[in-house]
């Protein structure tokens, strides 16, 4: 989504070249929910690279739900 004016509409934090900054290893970016990776987030513009940092996000986001999901059902054990 290079180019693209999403990232600021969503809210997320750029970096002075442009691209979305990331605020942990696994993509995350300053909007919760919202994770980047690939030339939106780096200037590397490697096709490597982007593979990376999508497994890492990936892995960041199945992170973050699996968190929800246990939260969840201990909110239903003690409710």
């Amino acid at each position: 989504m290079a180019g693209s004016d999403l990232p600021q509409a969503l809210g997320c934090e750029l970096t002075p070249t442009g691209s979305v900054a990331a605020i942990d290893a696994m993509g995350k970016s300053s909007v919760p929910g919202v994770f980047v990776a690939g030339d939106i987030a780096t200037e590397m513009n490697q096709l490597i690279q982007a593979a990376a940092m999508g497994a890492m996000a990936g892995a960041g986001i199945n992170s973050e739900l699996l968190a929800e999901a246990w939260e969840a059902r201990g909110q239903v054990a003690q409710g």
